[in-house]
């Protein structure tokens, strides 16, 4: 698991060593995050899937678009290093009346 860190200083009862978390595991994105995303959506106003900051935003965002104009979605797609203010999780989804807006930042 992302995060986790093994220091081996031997064999106690089959168990090698502590093992230390530090800090919380990366984000990754699910078939059920895909679907509670779709769902979010309305379907009468187009889509914009914005994937910001680091690289791995940026397949997400792709999958994302493509699960949602194989939905049915006026999907189009972009990027920024940095929005502000920024996101308090790695997907936020703001619904305005003529677009919803989704912003991918994994690094959250």
């Amino acid at each position: 698991m992302s995060g986790d860190s093994y220091s081996n200083y031997g064999t106690n009862s089959g168990h090698i060593g502590p093992i230390n978390n530090f800090g919380k595991p990366a984000f990754s994105l699910t078939q059920e995050i895909i679907d509670r995303i779709i769902k979010a959506c309305p379907v009468s106003v187009p889509v914009t899937v914005i994937a910001v900051g680091s690289q791995k935003a940026f397949p997400m965002r792709d999958i994302i678009a493509a699960a949602l104009d194989k939905a049915g979605f006026k999907v189009d797609t972009s990027s920024a290093m940095m929005i502000m203010p920024p996101a308090e999780t790695p997907i936020q989804i703001q619904t305005k009346p003529d677009r919803t807006i989704i912003q991918i930042n994994p690094a959250l």
